[in-house]
């Protein structure tokens, strides 16, 4: 790659109008196309980066999967990592900056405002049934789908005998989520049997429970969304609700790429209005976005950054 085309790969334009509203109000003026032909007619002569200060060490204790692109060599090293893939995931240069913009556009395809179109298209082209176009139009629509019987009975019976075992205390190494018992991460004790507990990450420990998770039903309708294969990030097992007031997940659980995350809530016996069920409400997908501190979208960006409230 001769050094133009390095540089022009390098470049992050959302970091240089960024940090230089000058130059962002002569793109708006019209007297620069970009960026980037700013920063090759001046900014660069002038001193100005290109791109935001990369902190290698705290990179790869924030991202393991760049670790393992760099062992396999999708990278030369977490630099070009981070230059030619890790920004374009949502990977952060430093502890300190700033996480990028988001929009619906940078999001899932269904949160386009041509999503419906799109829909469309494929349908007329064939590359989608009236079915699947019926399923991505309702969760255009409410933001959520029902899926009824897409799990054989036995799997439901043997995954319910998992979370049975678990709730007696049976796994070792599970851990469990209940305030009401103490704070934080705590090991199984005969103390959660009669308290609202979450069971964490008990696909880990449990085949049924990895079964369930990608059941074909499931997996699916989640191919259709994310266009590749879905990823399992975290599970909560629950004998009962925990009548936790309404909130937004995206606010909890944190992903480098944002607005590609799904939830999926398997009932292993039948809900009751009443008994703890849970509750969405159709449309709130399209809600604005809870931010902690007026600014943080995840309430795991204000530790991250020196001096905010939340880090205090």
């Amino acid at each position: 790659m001769n050094e133009m085309a390095q540089i022009a790969d390098m470049f992050d334009e959302e970091f240089y109008l960024g940090a230089y509203p000058d130059v962002r109000a002569a793109i708006e003026a019209g007297i620069f196309a970009s960026g980037y032909a700013h920063f090759q007619l001046h900014g660069r002569a002038e001193g100005r980066p290109g791109a935001p200060p990369f902190d290698a060490a705290w990179y790869q204790s924030a991202y393991p999967w760049a670790v393992r692109d760099v062992e396999i060599g999708r990278a030369r090293d977490f630099w070009q990592h981070y230059h030619k893939m890790g920004r374009h995931r949502g990977y952060l240069p430093n502890r300190s900056a700033k996480r990028p913009a988001t929009s619906r556009s940078h999001g899932l395809w269904t949160d386009r405002a041509d999503a419906a179109d799109v829909i469309a298209g494929r349908l007329s082209l064939g590359t989608l049934n009236e079915s699947d176009a019926a399923m991505l139009m309702h969760w255009l629509e409410f933001g959520f789908l029902l899926l009824p019987q897409v799990i054989p009975e036995t799997l439901l019976d043997t995954a319910s005998a998992e979370l049975d075992l678990a709730f007696q205390g049976g796994i070792a190494d599970l851990l469990f989520d209940c305030g009401a018992v103490a704070p934080g991460n705590i090991a199984w004790s005969p103390a959660l049997a009669a308290k609202p507990a979450k069971a964490l990450d008990l696909h880990y420990f449990s085949e049924p429970l990895r079964e369930l998770m990608f059941a074909p039903g499931i997996v699916y309708f989640l191919n259709l969304l994310f266009e590749r294969k879905p990823l399992v990030c975290q599970s909560l097992a629950m004998e009962r609700g925990t009548s936790e007031a309404l909130h937004q997940d995206t606010a909890f659980v944190a992903f480098s790429q944002a607005l590609r995350f799904v939830g999926a809530r398997v009932a292993l016996e039948d809900s009751a209005q009443g008994a703890s069920e849970l509750i969405y409400y159709p449309g709130s997908h399209r809600l604005a976005d809870f931010l902690f501190d007026g600014a943080y979208k995840s309430m795991h960006d204000g530790p991250r950054k020196p001096g905010s409230c939340s880090a205090a």
